[in-house]
């Protein structure tokens, strides 16, 4: 399917280039978002960690 880290970290970067642009700090904004990307993909990969597989 591809690389989720790399979408999850460009939906981080869009939120946070919105947050920045809406508080009038871009810089912020954007690590905010690779904050924010960083800790979704790690989520995602976590919960993919936990899931069974079937190794058959």
């Amino acid at each position: 399917m591809g690389d989720k880290s790399a979408t999850w970290m460009g939906v981080g970067v869009a939120l946070g280039v919105v947050i920045g642009i809406v508080t009038d700090n871009i810089a912020v904004g954007v690590a905010v978002g690779i904050a924010i990307g960083a800790g979704m993909s790690m989520s995602q990969n976590k919960q993919s960690d936990n899931q069974p597989h079937d190794d058959n």
